[in-house]
């Protein structure tokens, strides 16, 4: 029994719409994946802006320790005591200015990594809205409807 003509072109479309859902299907999946990728790295970045933030804000609290001992040492070195009046007041002021340079730091990496986790709910959002088999259904009734359209002519 020979095949027609036209029994290997419906059998090539039939066999080229199925390549289609199939193909429509692999890339809904790996932009789904990628979605969820991306979500992990950006909580990562998160993490690592955590760590980079607490590092450096303990850094200006050293220094902030050390510049009040050095203004301590100016201070009692010149023969005033560090009890009351202006060397005190020296002292805090020395001590205010390097705690909030450190409590900058700290706000700061505070902003940036709700950014980062803000970033990352948002690719779970879109890897959660990717329905891999969704949108192959929806290429195969498109496709079903262009082969039923061909070979009723």
């Amino acid at each position: 029994m020979a095949m027609t003509q036209e029994t290997v072109t419906r059998m090539l479309e039939a066999t080229s719409a199925g390549a289609q859902v199939l193909s429509t299907y692999t890339n809904a999946r790996a932009k789904r994946g990628q979605a969820f990728y991306n979500a992990v790295m950006a909580e990562l970045e998160a993490e690592d802006a955590r760590s980079r933030g607490n590092t450096k804000a303990a850094r200006a609290e050293g220094q902030a320790d050390r510049a009040v001992g050095a203004v301590k040492t100016q201070i009692a070195g010149r023969g005033f005591t560090t009890g009351y009046g202006t060397a005190s007041a020296v002292q805090d002021s020395a001590d205010f200015v390097t705690r909030l340079d450190a409590l900058t730091i700290r706000h700061n990496t505070e902003k940036e990594v709700r950014a980062r986790r803000a970033e990352a709910d948002g690719y779970r959002l879109q890897g959660q809205s990717i329905s891999p088999g969704t949108e192959a259904a929806g290429t195969l009734i498109g496709q079903a409807g262009m082969l039923a359209r061909r070979w009723q002519k």
